[in-house]
């Protein structure tokens, strides 16, 4: 166990041009992203057994009390502890036309029809009535609506995908920064509806909640513009040693965007969840095929069973990323860690030099937010 501890031009456009025009923008709608975003929800992990372990949630100061507060801490609580397209047992419930089926098939009744994966995990609520439930009622609306509290519908999605009605579910929440009494009763009480709502009287399964406030919000790209090297040879990827690994991912990205039709031939498809394939992560790299929304300069690092916080450290000093003071580190969660880009470094340059030279490196994942 280790602890410690995102026009018709009439030249061509070069991608530092590019990446420039994209920051001015960033920059000039960050009035607008801050005034729409009111909270969010990303770090999530899981145990050996998929079940979600931790999450963390940001509030954006004054958009979250000026209005239902309440509302928006049952609606992000509910994204830490399963409703989230960084959760496997969440994701197997969908089925092609984001219907969320009671099986993990994608099978049999629909509980809930969700909004397309692009605009975070959400129900629809223009979609009606389903499974008796009025989707336009639900807590897990895209959009905050005065007086929406959790209830049966998010009941029935959230124990067909991780079952916390039998699991006891025990919230434990951990403030980050100055919090007065008002603003914690508004996650004390969503906290309180969670173990009402899943008939849990708080000792059992643990989930950490962390949960800080933000008073400005400069939003990262969820979606990078520019690919990084790709490749091919998908045989020892998950399953050969360290070494093995590093060289046929290596192989795999020498072979640049024509490995992608021999990809898909052998089963990859676009990474997702926590813990990803590493030909699905190759895949994405080299395809630009991204599910998701998900932080550009933050990702879950997957390491070897031994390798310690020091040599953590000494990757990212490798590889230009760096782990948090205050991040906790646990070799048996996946992933083991979230770490950050530094900057002047770029995501999939790191997460394709990380698969494709460092043998006690697994695999990797994004850094998924859930607005």
């Amino acid at each position: 166990m280790l602890r410690r501890c995102g026009m018709v031009m009439r030249s061509p456009i070069t991608f530092g041009r590019l990446l420039s025009l994209v920051t001015m923008f960033i920059i000039a709608t960050a009035r607008f992203a801050y005034a729409e975003t009111v909270a969010e929800t990303s770090n999530f992990a899981v145990n050996a057994n998929k079940i979600p372990v931790s999450a963390v949630t940001k509030f954006f100061l004054p958009i979250w009390t000026d209005g239902d507060a309440t509302r928006t801490a049952h609606h992000e609580l509910l994204h830490a502890v399963g409703f989230a397209a960084a959760y496997a047992k969440f994701i197997v419930h969908i089925d092609t036309n984001r219907n969320f089926r009671e099986t993990s098939n994608a099978d049999g009744a629909i509980l809930a029809k969700l909004r397309p994966s692009n605009q975070g995990t959400h129900i629809d609520p223009g979609a009606g009535t389903i499974n008796g439930h009025d989707q336009s009622k639900s807590v897990m609306g895209p959009t905050r609506v005065t007086g929406q509290r959790m209830d049966a519908q998010e009941k029935s999605v959230l124990n067909a995908a991780v079952d916390w009605s039998s699991k006891n579910i025990n919230v434990v929440v951990t403030y980050k920064g100055t919090w007065d009494a008002t603003q914690k009763k508004h996650v004390e009480d969503a906290v309180s509806s969670a173990k009402t709502l899943f008939g849990s009287n708080g000792t059992g399964q643990k989930f950490t909640w962390t949960v800080e406030m933000a008073e400005s919000f400069v939003p990262s790209p969820l979606q990078n513009a520019a690919s990084s090297k790709i490749s091919d040879l998908a045989v020892q990827l998950d399953s050969g040693t360290g070494a093995q690994r590093v060289q046929a991912a290596s192989a795999i990205i020498s072979r640049g965007v024509s490995a992608v039709p021999e990809l898909l031939a052998a089963g990859a498809q676009p990474m997702s969840g926590l813990s990803p394939r590493r030909i699905d992560v190759l895949y994405s790299i080299l395809s630009g095929q991204r599910e998701g929304r998900y932080r550009a300069n933050s990702f879950g690092l997957h390491v070897e069973t031994g390798t310690t916080i020091e040599e953590i450290v000494a990757l990212g000093e490798r590889h230009g990323f760096v782990l948090p003071k205050d991040q906790f580190v646990e070799a048996s969660n996946s992933p083991c860690c979230y770490v950050m880009i530094r900057e002047g470094r770029e995501l999939w340059e790191v997460l394709t030099a990380l698969l494709s030279r460092e043998a006690k490196v697994t695999t990797v994942n994004l850094n998924y937010v859930e607005p």
